[in-house]
């Protein structure tokens, strides 16, 4: 569960940090025996560590790709038409799930996944 805190070098601006806490739920997530999804852009950014730990801790996972349009629109389309259909919380990317749990937050999913796979 994410739980926010605030964090602000300036009184009139806002940071949230999560932290990721498991519960019992997330436990029984470790059984599942289908692969985790990963979804990201078609490019590194905030997905590249996560690829990085998943590849370290040595994880089969698979990927949903999403692709920005060409300019000058940069259409969005390849992610706007499916956000809200995967079931997630809060829909963003980049997104995990690991058969019926799902999250979002590239620092949240690293800690589950540290937690889960890689847990010394």
């Amino acid at each position: 569960i994410p739980l926010p805190s605030r964090h602000s070098p300036h009184p009139h601006h806002i940071q949230y940090s999560y932290h990721y806490i498991m519960t019992d739920a997330d436990a029984q997530a470790k059984t599942t025996p289908t692969k985790p999804i990963l979804g990201y852009w078609k490019i590194r950014g905030l997905a590249s560590a996560i690829r990085y730990q998943l590849a370290y801790s040595k994880v089969d996972y698979d990927e949903e790709v999403y692709e920005q349009g060409d300019g000058p629109e940069f259409s969005r389309a390849s992610w706007m038409d499916v956000k809200y259909t995967l079931g997630l919380q809060y829909p963003n990317v980049p997104y995990f799930k690991d058969g019926d749990f799902s999250l979002t937050e590239s620092g949240a999913i690293q800690r589950y996944c540290a937690k889960k796979w890689c847990p010394e």
